[in-house]
């Protein structure tokens, strides 16, 4: 027989996780039987958003086969790695959906991986396509802008878990200033183009004093709690 511990309820089948909330459950012998009659039979009911995100990963590995094969095909006439942009497009937004909207649950968390993740995905595509350094000098700075800026106001919306992001945003913001200062200690990014990293570093530093100035007290004890000061 299961356990569920949050539940307190007895399984008499062997199921790994509780059929009410989705926890594992333990193993445990007891010599009373167990009443089963009265609970409903359980029914499986496949989601449509799940069914659709399914239908676009195949049409995403698909489209992401076929262009490579043309790539491929077509590299002496054309000797550029193009369908590296078509394949990494696809993967960002499956990711998106993946990650941040199928799920409610710690969104700024998943939010902070979509955006380390896409970031990887662009420096790649911009290694393997002749290095120009666009990826860094213009497009994950403003990433990084775009996400500063909105996910403060969706944390906003519930401000009674305000406490659980705390250390989300404290990475976002640290991401911030990383991508701040690369273009005056490196040559990762276009030459005499500061301003997108000064724009970084920016929206980090205000997302710090906004932290502090309007949930000071829960942002201090959460950051304590984090670097056990």
């Amino acid at each position: 027989m299961q356990f569920c511990e949050r539940c307190n309820i007895i399984h008499d089948h062997n199921e790994k996780t509780c059929i009410v909330c989705g926890r594992i459950m333990k193993p445990v012998e007891t010599k009373d039987n167990v009443i089963t009659v009265g609970y409903p039979e359980i029914k499986v009911v496949k989601r449509k958003r799940d069914i659709a995100l399914r239908i676009f990963g195949a049409i995403s590995i698909g489209t992401s086969l076929l262009v490579a094969m043309i790539n491929f095909i077509t590299y002496n006439e054309y000797p550029e790695l193009w369908s590296l942009i078509v394949i990494g497009s696809l993967l960002y937004v499956w990711l998106l959906f993946n990650q941040v909207f199928m799920s409610k649950h710690f969104y700024s968390t998943k939010t902070l991986r979509q955006v380390i993740s896409v970031s990887i995905i662009l420096i790649l595509i911009d290694i393997f396509t002749g290095y120009s350094k666009w990826a860094l000098t213009y497009v994950i700075p403003f990433v990084l802008a775009g996400t500063t800026l909105l996910l403060p106001i969706i944390v906003a919306s519930m401000p009674e878990k305000y406490f659980l992001h705390v250390r989300s945003l404290l990475l976002l913001i640290i991401f911030d200033l990383f991508v701040g200062i690369i273009p005056f200690v490196t040559d990762w990014m276009v030459t005499d183009v500061l301003w997108t990293g000064m724009m970084s570093a920016t929206v980090g530093i205000t997302l710090l004093a906004i932290m502090f100035i309007f949930a000071r007290k829960t942002t201090y004890t959460e950051l304590v709690k984090i670097f056990r000061i």
